[in-house]
């Protein structure tokens, strides 16, 4: 596995899956997106796109723990890890006292480096990860073109084609 974490991304060392099921989602988020976001229309989705790879690690950032739980359950046949599960005690026991924004800093700069990436069109965070990496492709035309609302070689952002498109227009990678 390449360590050197000066580079943009890890090529060939995992996936990254943002699991965006928290309650806030479910409570303030339209009805055109509430299909998107429950937990079966993610998961389906990114088994699939991790099927269609050779990465066998999986980093999944969600702020639902029973659902991450389940998606590790659900891709057994992969290594299934978070934040928590990477850190020692006295590092859990110090992210613990970050509020939920900061802990969330840790799942953005992890999936920034991921081999590939996927996430859900409603959500800020996934589009700021896949613009950001984004940019270090040599040929970035056509992205959001596709059958789904970002893909490139690093990245896709599963959801309804043409959906958010303020995201697209106006987030800074």
């Amino acid at each position: 596995m390449s360590r050197d974490l000066s580079q943009p991304f890890l090529p060939d060392t995992f996936f990254g899956a943002h699991l965006r099921t928290e309650i806030d989602a479910m409570k303030n988020w339209s009805a055109e997106d509430w299909f998107y976001q429950r937990y079966e229309a993610q998961s389906i989705q990114y088994l699939k796109k991790l099927a269609s790879t050779n990465l066998t690690l999986v980093y999944v950032a969600s702020g639902n723990k029973s659902e991450t739980a389940r998606l590790a359950r659900d891709a057994a046949a992969y290594n299934v890890t978070t934040k928590w599960m990477l850190l020692d005690a006295k590092d859990r026991e110090s992210l613990s006292r970050l509020s939920w924004d900061q802990q969330a800093i840790v799942d953005f700069l992890v999936m920034t480096k991921s081999s590939r990436f996927v996430g859900i069109g409603h959500s800020s965070f996934t589009w700021n990860i896949a613009l950001q990496r984004h940019q270090f492709l040599e040929n970035n035309g056509d992205y959001l073109d596709g059958s789904e609302l970002l893909s490139d070689a690093l990245s896709t952002v599963f959801g309804e084609t043409g959906g958010h498109p303020e995201y697209a227009a106006c987030l800074w990678p």
